[in-house]
């Protein structure tokens, strides 16, 4: 369901980050330089200021990226296939349609149905 599951340490996120200034970093996090100290000090930091530092590393981009490039993925699968079914579907129409127009009375009920080649 989540997608970071595990997030590397706090020395690590920081060492991902564009920049290495604590000011720009306090207010990207919007916390004080108190805070931010603190945190350094313990060596971790809350969950949701992990991950709005992760999503601005290397990782958070790699996992970004790839989970678009999937999505895509599946979308194009997917279309090919509807596109597969769409002209299958248009095949028997055609076919049902000239049987109609024919008027030869085809037997049974499902005979249309079934594609003889």
């Amino acid at each position: 369901m989540f997608r970071a599951k595990t997030l590397p340490s706090l020395a690590q996120l920081l060492s991902g980050q564009p920049t290495q200034d604590a000011a720009a970093l306090c207010r990207h996090l919007d916390v004080t330089p108190q805070t931010l100290k603190r945190w350094l000090a313990a060596g971790i930091a809350p969950r949701t200021a992990s991950l709005a530092l992760f999503y601005e590393t290397p990782w958070g981009y790699s996992l970004i990226n790839s989970t678009a490039e999937n999505g895509a993925m599946y979308a194009r699968q997917e279309a090919a296939g509807l596109r597969q079914e769409v002209a299958t579907l248009q095949t028997r129409i055609a076919r049902l349609e000239r049987l109609a127009a024919a008027g030869d009375g085809f037997g049974s009920a499902n005979e249309p149905l079934l594609m003889r080649r």
